[in-house]
């Protein structure tokens, strides 16, 4: 109490452990993780090669795509919470070209996943002690088709990637038909990004200084557009009806560089070099997140009208300066 008194009438329950005693486990839910490899080399250039893994997760990450702000949410298996298991299977092949110097690669994969956690309809994940009672469990899947190809000598290197993937989740069970995310349908999970391209290249100009640069693009990811709003006491308040219906711009990106390495000396027994670079070259504005609010005219009144806004991070381009020493 306030006068630093104890009353044994508001203890509800009270648990204790014995030194060395196991306060929480995962008893009952361990279980083996099998891999297999294959690798059957088809001529003295070229070689196929198999897979399959099963893999447990014993953490979370549980995206919320409905706020103003992604939230991403770790949340370790408990009591209430099972880990996270998923079993994919693979086939590649790759070859070299050229003496080796150049090599292609091809890779597909098909992969299932169960006991998966997502926010329920209209639920708040800040805020929350418990946040066990905001989860609905289900289950993922996720393919695609991985292509590179690599030039590995000459004065200029570098690799070519492509990757067209779709990852999906499904959740129908643990809540009533009502409580169904999508009325219970496949839907894109918060990593799904079908197209993803990768360019990087170096080129070693003298023995002392080289230039490098990269480029990615990949396909805008999943985010809830509010399909219709509700007005209560004068507040517009947009809601969706399905959950990641919409995607952000596509994020693209292009960094340059270059190394400069300081000549070594006789009876110097260190190294240095200066790296030059600039982040974002051309100043793109990707979409960290779009968010909606209501719209107010030139006088601050609101219209009735919802409006999308767009929040950019390092949307200029950064230039950097790195100087290493090695000894």
């Amino acid at each position: 109490t306030a006068n630093g008194t104890v009353r044994n009438d508001l203890i509800v329950d009270t648990t204790s452990y014995a030194r060395g005693e196991l306060i929480e486990g995962y008893d009952g839910l361990q279980g083996i993780e099998p891999r297999l490899g294959i690798n059957f080399k088809t001529t003295e250039n070229s070689a196929i090669k198999a897979s399959y893994n099963k893999t447990r997760q014993y953490i979370h990450l549980i995206s919320n795509t409905t706020s103003s702000l992604p939230i991403d949410t770790w949340r370790p298996a408990g009591r209430f919470i099972k880990p996270g298991t998923a079993d994919q299977v693979a086939l590649g092949w790759n070859r070299n070209f050229a003496n080796g110097e150049w090599q292609l690669s091809v890779e597909t994969y098909y992969k299932t996943l169960r006991d998966l956690v997502d926010f329920k309809n209209g639920a708040q994940p800040t805020g929350v002690d418990n946040i066990e009672v905001d989860l609905m469990t289900g289950r993922g899947r996720s393919y695609g088709i991985e292509m590179q190809l690599d030039k590995k000598i000459g004065a200029l290197t570098g690799w070519i990637a492509y990757t067209y993937s779709r990852s999906e989740l499904q959740v129908d069970l643990g809540a009533t038909p009502e409580e169904w995310i999508n009325l219970g349908q496949w839907y894109r999970a918060a990593q799904d990004k079908p197209h993803d391209i990768a360019i990087v290249a170096a080129y070693a100009w003298k023995p002392n200084i080289s230039f490098s640069g990269s480029f990615i693009y990949q396909t805008g990811k999943p985010y809830t557009y509010p399909e219709a709003r509700s007005e209560f006491e004068g507040i517009i308040y947009p809601f969706a009806l399905s959950r990641n219906n919409s995607r952000t711009p596509a994020y693209h990106r292009l960094d340059l560089s270059m190394d400069v390495k300081i000549p070594n000396r006789k009876n110097r027994n260190w190294e240095g070099s200066w790296n030059f670079g600039v982040y974002n070259a051309y100043a793109r504005k990707n979409a960290f997140s779009i968010f909606f609010e209501e719209e107010l005219d030139d006088n601050g009144d609101p219209t009735g009208q919802t409006k999308a806004t767009q929040l950019s991070i390092f949307a200029t381009a950064i230039p950097t300066i790195t100087y290493t020493l090695d000894f």
